[in-house]
C-alpha cells in the first residue's frame, strides 16, 4: 500500500501574544507537550475549559510538562485566565480546527508529531 505523500503545512505559524514567532521552537521540542486548542475563543465551551481544561494543564505544569493554549482568536480576558496555566499561542484558526474539532481540545505533541487527540470530554 503506497502511503502517498504527506501534506505540506505552508500555513501554521505560532506566535507568543507579543507576535514573536514561535514555530520552530514549538514544533520542535524534544520533549512531550499538550497544545489545547481553542480555535474560536468566542465559541469555546468556558465551562470545559474552567472545569477539565484548566485544572488538566495546572496538574501537568506541576508535572514540568509545557502546555499551550492555540487560540484562532483571543480576547484579553481568555488570555489572562489561560496564561495563568499556559502558554498562550495565536494561530490561523483554519489549521487549528483541522488538528482537532473540539473546541477545547487537547494534542499531546512531541518534535511536531501528534501523539494523541483527545475531546475535552474524554478528561
Amino acid at each position: 500500500m503506497d502511503e502517498g505523500e504527506p501534506a505540506p503545512i505552508n500555513n501554521l505559524r505560532f506566535e507568543d501574544l507579543e507576535h514573536n514567532d514561535l514555530s520552530y521552537s514549538i514544533l520542535n521540542e524534544e520533549a512531550e507537550s499538550y497544545w489545547i486548542v481553542c480555535y474560536d475563543v468566542n465559541k469555546t465551551n468556558m465551562a470545559a475549559f474552567d472545569e477539565k481544561i484548566l485544572p488538566f494543564a495546572k496538574e501537568m505544569r506541576k508535572k514540568g510538562i509545557n502546555v499551550y493554549c492555540m487560540v484562532g482568536t483571543s480576547n484579553s480576558e481568555f488570555d489572562k485566565k489561560a496564561a495563568e496555566y499556559m502558554d498562550v499561542v495565536r494561530a490561523d484558526g483554519v489549521p487549528l480546527k483541522t488538528m482537532i474539532r473540539s473546541n477545547p481540545g487537547i494534542i499531546k505533541v512531541k518534535k511536531g508529531v501528534i501523539l494523541d487527540k483527545k475531546h475535552y470530554r474524554a478528561l
